[in-house]
């Protein structure tokens, strides 16, 4: 009696997905890897597939000898999806996403990211000498990733608001843990951008940082190991 062999499951960050559409669903591999990179896994190229690929079911999984485990990770994300061994090489796996694709696997959505998993632009637009800097620091001090401080490159005048948070569609966890620090900040999605980095724009209304107290402390959110079941074919 063949038994599968179930084992801990690599690292969803130690290798990388290349994945591509294969149905007429415009816009699918993009909003497909950006939940997958929420969860942990590492997109390395997102685009359609060649116009001769047809793939019936949710998803085709290609992976070679040194990356069957990587492979059983991802499909277990994909349900419906089917694996193929093409004999590549490396750890690296291919997903082509099919026509029978339906959703991923539901899965609890992890916590917005820690400050120190946040990397955080400082901008004034006010008359006040060095503010951007020294709400910089504040931000440092509260465990931020701080990038560029000084006045907005955009020009932005903000007469009668404390903060504006700036963010891109893959930040917006990020923007929500910061706007907890600053009272009255209000969030700006900007589309185009990439990453998960934000901008913090200082108004004329703002005053301080919400007091360190008041906020309960954040550490980053570590994942439970993923477990895959090796078919007996594969062992």
């Amino acid at each position: 009696m063949c038994i599968p062999e179930r084992v801990e499951a690599p690292q969803r960050d130690s290798f990388e997905i290349d994945l591509q559409n294969s149905n007429s669903t415009a816009g699918l591999a993009r909003d497909v890897g950006r939940t997958l990179e929420e969860r942990g896994f590492v997109i390395a190229d997102i685009g359609n597939a060649d116009d001769r690929v047809y793939v019936k079911s949710a998803a085709t999984i290609y992976y070679g000898p040194d990356s069957r485990d990587n492979a059983l990770l991802v499909q277990q994300q994909i349900p419906g999806s089917k694996m193929w061994s093409d004999g590549r090489g490396g750890k690296d796996v291919q997903v082509v996403l099919g026509y029978g694709y339906e959703d991923l696997k539901d899965e609890p959505e992890p916590p917005p990211p820690a400050p120190s998993e946040i990397r955080v632009s400082v901008y004034n637009t006010t008359f006040r000498e060095g503010l951007a800097a020294d709400v910089a620091a504040d931000l440092r001090s509260r465990g931020f990733r701080t990038g560029e401080t000084g006045n907005d490159p955009s020009g932005a005048f903000l007469p009668e608001e404390a903060a504006i948070i700036r963010y891109g569609p893959d930040g917006q966890k990020a923007a929500k843990r910061l706007a907890d620090h600053v009272e009255g900040a209000e969030l700006q999605r900007v589309e185009g951008r990439k990453g998960m980095s934000v901008d913090l724009v200082l108004g004329n209304e703002y005053s301080d940082l919400v007091p360190a107290s008041d906020i309960p402390e954040v550490t980053p959110y570590v994942r439970p190991a993923d477990h895959i079941e090796r078919p007996c074919e594969a062992r």
